[in-house]
């Protein structure tokens, strides 16, 4: 999806320079919440214990954000997590000044709740994914361990998506990712057909990046055969090995840079994640610009993107980006 295509083509244009390391990143990812109303099995907080904090960030520095964003020449913005970013009340609110102010917004949501407030807020957003993992009601459940309701409920809010897009005339992008398990992996081949059908613009099958549901190579072989046959340009079958295999350079902070939901700047998404053992904090932004820690953590990034870091895992895009980088 766009997303992802924003960073591969800055690709091309960082490698034509060689004083890039001060150039401002290309994406903020903000995470407004930690809490979350699903409980997969394959969740990077299931064994974290998530203190609940009064002190988040509140909309006034949200706007604050934006508006630096805007100057600094910023303009796409993901909301993300974390936890579940429609659990964040103010979301509507969030989503409707990032437009304001000019900013590409993308979400990245289960698709569970989806109030009308935030469905209107829609016209603001470039694109939106769905984590669905399945395609039944049963299958969706036991991996998320929530009610089988939930799955035609959130079935039921794509649609209106699709109908609000539709209705407005808007180009908004809607894609649909399934995470391979043990429990869904025969599921594969119906669910690319189904959401094809159901007319998104993006199927994106991939691995779990920690290793903890790696399949056989017999199993994979058998999925990549099966989408290739489907013969769309809409399916995208991730790689299975994210895993960083060695030391690295590290390029991702001039790419994407994330926010937790207390304030603090980190060099990845990953490293934003509750107990996360990757990545490398810049700054807080509630004691700083985000111009001022980005000054002030050059040394920091100039010595990784030279040196690298030791990271233990690393999300596909990122992995990708740094390879072909160094």
């Amino acid at each position: 999806m766009k997303h992802e295509i924003k960073q591969y083509n800055r690709i091309a244009s960082l490698k034509k320079r060689n004083d890039f390391e001060d150039i401002f990143p290309q994406i903020v990812e903000i995470h407004p919440t930690y809490a979350c109303n699903s409980n997969c099995n394959y969740c990077f907080h299931k064994d974290n214990n998530i203190v609940v904090s009064e002190d988040l960030l509140d909309v006034r520095r949200y706007r604050k954000l934006f508006e630096e964003m805007r100057e600094l020449k910023i303009f796409n913005l993901s909301i993300s997590g974390g936890g579940e970013p429609t659990l964040y009340k103010n979301l509507p609110f969030l989503i409707k000044k990032a437009g304001k102010n000019c900013l590409s917004v993308r979400i990245v949501t289960n698709g569970n709740l989806l109030s009308e407030d935030i469905l209107k807020s829609l016209e603001f957003v470039e694109e939106i994914r769905f984590s669905l993992d399945a395609v039944n009601a049963v299958t969706y459940s036991k991996i998320k361990n929530v009610p089988l309701k939930r799955f035609l409920k959130t079935m039921k809010n794509i649609e209106r998506v699709m109908i609000f897009k539709k209705k407005n005339n808007l180009n908004l992008k809607i894609g649909v990712t399934f995470l391979i398990n043990y429990d869904n992996y025969k599921e594969v081949r119906i669910f690319c057909v189904k959401m094809l059908k159901l007319g998104v613009d993006s199927v994106v099958i991939k691995s779990d990046i920690f290793g903890l549901f790696t399949l056989d190579n017999g199993k994979i072989e058998k999925i990549v055969k099966e989408i290739k046959n489907l013969k769309s340009k809409k399916i995208e079958f991730r790689e299975i090995k994210a895993v960083i295999p060695e030391q690295i350079g590290c390029f991702i902070p001039y790419f994407k840079i994330a926010i937790n939901p207390f304030g603090k700047v980190y060099s990845c998404c990953l490293a934003a994640q509750p107990g996360s053992s990757v990545g490398f904090e810049l700054g807080d932004i509630k004691k700083n610009t985000l111009r001022s820690i980005w000054e002030k953590s050059a040394k920091m990034r100039k010595h990784v993107k030279r040196e690298g870091i030791k990271c233990n895992f690393c999300n596909y895009t990122d992995y990708k980006i740094n390879k072909l980088l160094n």
